[in-house]
Order: C-alpha cells, then structure tokens, then sequence
C-alpha cells in the first residue's frame, strides 16, 4: 500500500501450453508530471517468443491476459496493440459452481474500457486487463495510457518576508511524488525501464536517482522491486 503512484504487471497463460519458458517481456514505463499536476502514465509492453513453431509445449501461440494493478480511480485513457482470442475458444462448464465472493465483487466493479478492456477494482486497486498473442519466433505489444487520481500540490510560490524567512532556514513544507512498482512472482524473464518526467520550471531538491533534463529513471529486473521519489520545495 502507498500514497503515491503503483504498478504491478500481471501475467496469465490461459491455454499457451508451456510457452511463458520461453517468452521474455520489456516494459517501458512513461510517467509524466504536468505543470498544472496531472500525471499521466504511459505503459508499454513487449514480449518476445524465442520457441520454435511446432516444437511440444513450447512451440504454439502465447496467449495471454495480462492486468495493471495501478491506484484505485485512475482513469483509462487509451489502450492499443491488444489481440483477443476468439470468443468460440471459450466454454462454459455444464457443472453448477458456486460463486465466489472476491469473484463477485471484481465482476460487480467490472465495466469495458478503451480496446474492449476491462476495467476493474481488486485488492484496493483498478486493474486494467486485456490480451495479447505472441507467436513462435515473433513479438507482440500492448500500450496502456491512463491518468492517476490525483494530482501533485505544487509548493506555492514564496513572494511575503515570512514565506522567505521559512525558506532561508528551511522550514518549509516539501511536497513529494513516488513510483512503486511490484514484480509478478516467478517473473524472472522481465526487465523494466521506468522514467518519471516533471517541468522544467519545478526542479526537485531531491530524487532516487540521477536527475538528467528533468526527468529521473530506474532500471527494474525479473522479481526485485522499484522505487521512484521525487521531493520538491
């Protein structure tokens, strides 16, 4: 759980055989800060098949559902590169099931956005899921564009004696922006490149990472987590 910004990626192989063995994924992750504070989230993922055609387990269609866990009312802008598998591939079970609750209730929440994807609310967060299909030797990407729920309280600015004092002494009140990104269990064939931008005119006194032409990025690889902090004053 956090105040700032989050995001998981969250794979499924639902009827890929074994071929999550051999695909390898890049996700770009493009965070901007707007001078007015709207952030806006940019997620871009590849994923790469090395199997060969016809070879057993490995060798058919990747098809995949993939979910962003990103913060509860984050708004879904744009999605694009999605690749839904034939509605006929589906069957219904002819057992009664029982229904079950947390099921339920993402089912409740659940909505279509952008792409035909599904919108959602899960474990505290709305999580946005849609397919992709990679086949042998190929490569396929899905990009999600979306707008967080709140916005970044710029320091005012300091014009009065006493706003000045606060400053020359440093009493006065930062305001911060993170970045949490939590890996998928088991997913050690990722690496993720996240990279916060922010105006040219609001430089952070202090950041994570390097700064370089106002904007600040790290480097995520297989199942470690990422962190990203901004403080400005």
């Amino acid at each position: 759980k956090t105040d700032g910004d989050y995001l998981a990626v969250v794979n499924a192989n639902i009827g890929g055989q074994k071929t999550d063995a051999v695909i390898t994924e890049h996700v770009e992750v493009d965070s901007t800060i707007e001078p007015d504070g709207r952030i806006a989230n940019t997620v871009t993922i590849t994923r790469r098949h090395h199997g060969i055609a016809g070879a057993p387990f490995t060798g058919s269609n990747n098809v995949n559902y993939v979910s962003l866990y990103v913060p509860l009312g984050s708004r879904l802008i744009d999605v694009s590169g999605s690749d839904a598998p034939d509605e006929t591939l589906f069957e219904i079970s002819d057992t009664p099931l029982e229904e079950d609750r947390d099921l339920a209730f993402i089912t409740a929440s659940s909505f279509k956005g952008p792409e035909d994807t599904d919108v959602s609310e899960a474990l505290g967060f709305t999580v946005f899921g849609n397919w992709t299909q990679t086949k042998p030797g190929q490569l396929s990407e899905i990009t999600f564009t979306y707008e967080l729920p709140f916005t970044l309280a710029w320091p005012k600015e300091q014009t009065g004696f006493m706003d000045r004092a606060k400053t020359w002494i440093g009493w006065n009140e930062p305001v911060s922006h993170t970045l949490t990104i939590e890996p998928q269990s088991g997913m050690r064939e990722r690496t993720l490149n996240a990279s916060l931008s922010f105006p040219e005119t609001s430089q952070p006194i202090w950041a994570t990472d390097a700064i370089e032409q106002s904007h600040v990025s790290t480097t995520v690889k297989g199942v470690r987590s990422g962190f990203i902090g901004l403080l400005f004053e």
